[in-house]
């Protein structure tokens, strides 16, 4: 029996940590944040070939994708591949949430799908402040991508302001420039809305490994990967699935998620404390992902953020 249970890197340890006492009082709060891609449920009989299919029952995956959100209890979730929003908004009593529809999603062109899908990002009022949101279709050349943004101005109650950008950029290897360009629109709305922040966090599928020109993109302006500043690499792996690929069972194993951040005062600056870690491969049975414990391809990532 498989059993999804993750456990979150230790914090640092006493040798690494401040010796000045009075940076070491500073450092005592976490600001949590998670990103999960949900697999769409239009998407979700995408040849998974080794996935009971009972797994995939609409009822059974929200609310197991409903328990892993709770279960970290995250102040903001960011989603991708989003087509339950209204289900999800309704269980998730102690959020708010976004969201906003792809104009071209895949989903609708699965006969029995319930919508198309999108990015999410869901708070807790009780610790952060809805001071503005927006999204916007994603632009390359003066042309509009089948990628969206979703971004919020959020505060603190300890008066930090952040900006939140969830993202899921264009999927498959050939369109590594595409996302690249996609990732410079994401910085120009960056550089033009975060003026009065502190923070700002970029979450979400990426769907590139870390050699790509985007990562280098952001890496170059300043933005740090949460999982390589914790651990010191990142993670080995953030989806993992058997696919039918002609013909054949292929097994498609990738890093593709992820939490960037990138601190834009001396003040009230993030670091990060601590992230859960990424399951052994073999911990995941030998159907992969999605199964009966994990109901998406792939899987969350949070981030535990000190703050002063």
């Amino acid at each position: 029996m498989i059993s999804n249970h993750r456990s979150f890197t230790s914090e640092p340890s006493d040798e690494k940590k401040s010796k000045n006492p009075n940076e070491a009082s500073q450092q005592k709060c976490t600001f949590r944040v998670m990103s999960f891609n949900v697999l769409a449920q239009g998407l979700s009989s995408d040849s998974f070939v080794r996935c009971p299919p009972e797994a995939l029952q609409f009822d059974r995956r929200l609310g197991e994708i409903v328990a892993e959100l709770t279960r970290y209890s995250a102040d903001v979730i960011c989603l991708q591949e989003v087509d339950m929003f209204e289900q999800m908004k309704e269980k998730l009593s102690d959020y708010k949430g976004l969201w906003v529809p792809k104009p071209t999603s895949p989903c609708l062109m699965s006969d029995d799908n319930i919508g198309p899908d999108g990015s999410a990002i869901f708070y807790k009022p009780s610790t952060v402040q809805l001071l503005a949101h927006h999204s916007e279709v994603i632009e390359v050349d003066g042309k509009a991508t089948g990628q969206v943004l979703l971004a919020a101005h959020l505060k603190l109650s300890t008066g930090i302001k952040l900006l939140v950008v969830c993202v899921h950029l264009k999927a498959k290897s050939p369109h590594s420039q595409l996302r690249e360009k996609q990732g410079r629109a994401i910085l120009k709305y960056i550089e033009t809305n975060s003026g009065e922040c502190d923070t700002v966090i970029v979450a979400g599928d990426l769907n590139s490994d870390p050699s790509e020109p985007v990562h280098t993109l952001l890496e170059s302006s300043g933005f740090i990967c949460s999982y390589s500043s914790a651990v010191g690499c990142r993670s080995e792996y953030t989806t993992c699935k058997i696919r039918m690929v002609d013909g054949v069972e292929t097994l498609q194993k990738k890093t593709e998620d992820y939490i960037y951040y990138r601190n834009l005062k001396k003040k009230n600056q993030f670091s990060v404390a601590r992230v859960l870690q990424i399951p052994n491969e073999t911990s995941l049975g030998e159907g992969r992902l999605p199964n009966m414990d994990y109901p998406s391809d792939h899987l969350s990532m949070v981030t535990d953020f000190a703050i002063p």
